[in-house]
């Protein structure tokens, strides 16, 4: 298990405080990081728990996930590289409902173009899988939009996706990189 050790001062009574994080993550984590306890660390004068975000690695049998890090795990698996815990939330989220994540990045431009013809502009996260259907929460509009499994399945099988080199971004503004059809 990779430990680092790091300082913070404490919000409420200023003490400094070193603290030993973990540097990866995996599956067996999956529940503290999605919650994001992984980032509550306590006090050692006042007990006062504070949230301290700090970048980390997370494996699982076919993907690693950078959160704020540099590509550096030399593996034949699915690398990507996040700059927001609610990015690597999601992409876990994506990865364990065994998702293309390029393709939900694709749908997610899809849902927000239909809503922008309606004057609503938001912001679309993946949630879920749930009875064949794709579940992404509508930030502006706190629902959700649902789209059929098989619509994704469609499209799979219609597209045309390029090979991801190393860890790379895929969101919104780069999943076209990687997906036509």
């Amino acid at each position: 298990m990779a430990v680092s050790k790091i300082d913070f001062n404490c919000p409420s009574c200023g003490k400094k405080n070193r603290v030993k994080i973990k540097n990866i993550y995996s599956k067996e984590d999956i529940t503290e990081v999605l919650n994001r306890n992984v980032f509550k660390v306590e006090c050692s004068k006042c007990k006062n728990i504070t949230t301290l975000d700090y970048p980390f690695t997370y494996i699982d049998d076919k993907y690693i996930i950078y959160y704020n890090m540099e590509d550096t795990i030399e593996e034949n698996k699915i690398k990507r590289s996040c700059k927001t815990f609610d990015d690597i939330k999601e992409k876990i989220l994506i990865f364990n409902d065994e998702l293309n994540d390029i393709l939900i990045e694709y749908i997610k431009l899809f849902i927000e173009s239909e809503l922008k013809k309606d004057n609503i502009f938001s912001e679309v996260r993946y949630d879920s899988l749930v009875n064949d259907e794709l579940r992404f929460y509508v930030i502006n509009k706190k629902e959700y939009a649902n789209i059929p499994y098989s619509f994704y399945n469609d499209l799979l099988n219609k597209g045309k996706f390029k090979e991801v080199k190393d860890a790379a971004v895929i969101d919104a503004n780069t999943c076209l990189k990687y997906f036509h059809l």
